[in-house]
């Protein structure tokens, strides 16, 4: 796949899509490991900003200690990450491909375990959407 960005979109609420992914994400051993709310951020430094974003950290440390074990370089590139946007007709989620993201290492091993990851995110996206 030759884009960085897999993007759906929805009808549904963003924060009924945030507690969906998280909510399957746990039976893949995926969490959320941080949430950043862009307007609620932007507005404690004084700016105004009238977009909801969600801007979500996603790990399964079972496959971050494998491919930190592979490349401790991979660490700039942890956790996964998927944003979800309010749009007029619903929401916009989109994930940063792991398999975009570990090519740069070339290494067979970590395109394997990016590979692993992205299915298993994209079809947790899928089933929320």
């Amino acid at each position: 796949m030759n884009s960085l960005i897999y993007k759906k979109d929805s009808k549904k609420d963003l924060y009924d899509i945030r507690d969906a992914l998280e909510s399957t994400l746990k039976s893949s051993q995926f969490g959320i490991l941080t949430e950043i709310d862009v307007a609620k951020v932007m507005e404690k430094k004084g700016i105004d900003f009238d977009k909801e974003f969600l801007l979500l950290g996603i790990c399964n440390p079972n496959f971050a200690k494998e491919a930190l074990t592979l490349n401790s370089d991979v660490s700039v590139s942890l956790p996964c990450s998927i944003t979800i946007e309010k749009t007029t007709t619903g929401s916009t989620v989109k994930l940063a491909r792991p398999t975009f993201m570990v090519n740069y290492y070339k290494n067979e091993e970590l395109d394997d375990l990016g590979r692993k990851a992205e299915d298993i995110l994209i079809e947790a996206i899928d089933e929320v959407i």
